[in-house]
């Protein structure tokens, strides 16, 4: 009888086998070719062992109510993390909502290349927070909301969820110059197929809709911070084109 081993433990062993071989690390999305969606086993195997001597650390910050962690990844070329105040702290969060993996898949891409070195450059300026799944009881059920029927989006006045809970506390101890909150829409669903609309756009970027926000505030986002990503994204189409 031949022995089973699960995917999980074959990302792990991959892992190690590359890091101890000196190659660079890989997400477990690239492990599989692109192929198929990380499992919550592969992000929490894949974060094991990525853990290391670099300044990457990880702490899991939440236990949702099918008892999955929630983990939190701290990146930083100067430790102990946040040590070196003139460091812009950056926090990137993805899949609050189950059925949206993609950033997930971007963030464990980001993981790995810090792991690997090549964002050094970088990380000689920020240090990094990130929550590569806010959701996976969600995930594992491939659907919007948690387990318990709660959209995490619309969590954070109420604060009722173990999981937006778990993301203010770090927020407020880290205080991050920078947040990221980051969601996927596809290119075509019933709803805008209905209203005679094609989504045809690659990235989204919008502005704060709180109308307690105040008006200050909205005036900067829409004046400064939209027309910069939006000149910034026109230049990069051009480099790509």
């Amino acid at each position: 009888m031949k022995p089973t081993i699960h995917l999980p433990a074959l990302v792990f062993i991959f892992c190690i086998a590359h890091l101890s071989a000196g190659v660079q690390p890989q997400a477990p999305v690239e492990v599989n070719g692109f192929t198929k969606l990380t499992s919550y086993e592969d992000v929490q195997s894949f974060l094991h062992c990525i853990e290391n001597g670099r300044g990457i650390t990880v702490q899991h910050i939440a236990r949702t109510k099918n008892g999955r962690n929630v983990s939190l990844v701290s990146i930083t070329r100067t430790p102990p993390f946040g040590s070196d105040r003139k460091k812009l702290r950056v926090l990137l969060f993805a899949q609050q909502h189950g059925d949206e993996p993609s950033g997930k898949e971007a963030l464990t891409m980001l993981i790995a290349r810090a792991s690997s070195g090549m964002l050094d450059s970088v990380l000689q300026m920020i240090d990094l927070l990130i929550v590569p799944q806010m959701n996976p009881d969600g995930a594992i059920l491939q659907q919007r909301r948690t387990a318990d029927g709660v959209d995490l989006n619309r969590n954070h006045v109420l604060l009722t969820s173990p999981e937006t809970k778990a993301l203010h506390d770090v927020f407020w101890h880290w205080l991050p110059e920078v947040t990221m909150d980051i969601h996927e829409y596809g290119s075509f669903s019933t709803e805008w197929k209905e209203a005679g609309f094609i989504k045809t756009g690659d990235v989204q970027l919008g502005m704060l809709t709180n109308l307690n926000t105040p008006h200050s505030i909205q005036k900067t986002a829409a004046r400064d911070h939209l027309s910069f990503h939006a000149k910034a994204h026109a230049a990069m189409r051009l480099l790509v084109s």
